[in-house]
């Protein structure tokens, strides 16, 4: 199994292994919403439900397998994480387009359904030992119910132990980035859906911190 136990094993007091596996946890539901299939959650899954480390407990009847509803503020913390992403999902369908994106600019519009990135935009480094990875999802190629183009969102992944700096990739004139998610802020971890997230002074550059995930939106300067 390819699984981290954060620096300790099992229950534990300590507050930064406490938040680093909140955070991964995040990290983890966001890969999986944000991916153009279709999400598929165990149940538990959404407050954090662990099994004590045991995958495969389908035999046993016991407290490993059973599942605890008296939610600590935790996992409610968590719960409600994954109930915004849901519905963040359901509101934006860039992230599930009826179509297989096809990586290519097949609307003539400047810009492809779907690129990828690495530190630097436009660039992807696909190496097996890359931790870093940007994808920039064009809100022309979906469309919402009322016929309106999609937001244009820039995903950065940054899973290496370290903070990088992301090169943004342009937007037309007269829009801007603003940050609705940043898993590796505690202050800006909760998934924004109501237009009040972070404008970056630099529109160029965007600072990820280790282990963290960071989603930008675009807006017209003058909404």
């Amino acid at each position: 199994n390819y699984s981290w136990n954060c620096g300790v094993e099992g229950p534990v007091r300590k507050k930064k292994v406490l938040e680093l596996r909140a955070r991964q946890l995040r990290n983890a539901m966001l890969m999986l919403f944000l991916s153009q299939g279709t999400p598929v959650l165990l149940a538990g899954d959404e407050f954090g439900n662990s099994q004590n480390g045991n995958n495969n407990a389908y035999c046993q009847d016991n407290e490993t397998s059973w599942l605890n509803w008296n939610l600590n503020k935790w996992d409610q913390d968590l719960l409600a994480f994954v109930k915004h992403l849901i519905a963040f999902r359901r509101a934006h369908p860039v992230f599930h387009m009826e179509q297989e994106p096809r990586v290519m600019d097949y609307l003539a519009c400047g810009h492809p359904d779907i690129s990828y990135h690495g530190v630097n935009a436009w660039q992807p480094e696909f190496e097996n030992f890359r931790r870093q990875f940007g994808i920039l999802y064009w809100g022309a190629y979906a469309k919402r119910p009322d016929g309106s183009d999609d937001a244009n969102f820039y995903v950065a992944y940054n899973m290496h132990w370290e903070p990088h700096m992301f090169g943004l990739p342009h937007l037309p004139k007269g829009a801007k980035w603003r940050v609705i998610c940043n898993t590796g802020d505690p202050d800006a971890a909760d998934l924004l859906t109501d237009g009040t997230g972070k404008v970056p002074k630099n529109q160029m550059m965007l600072a990820v911190p280790p282990r963290g995930i960071v989603i930008l939106e675009s807006f017209a300067e003058n909404s």
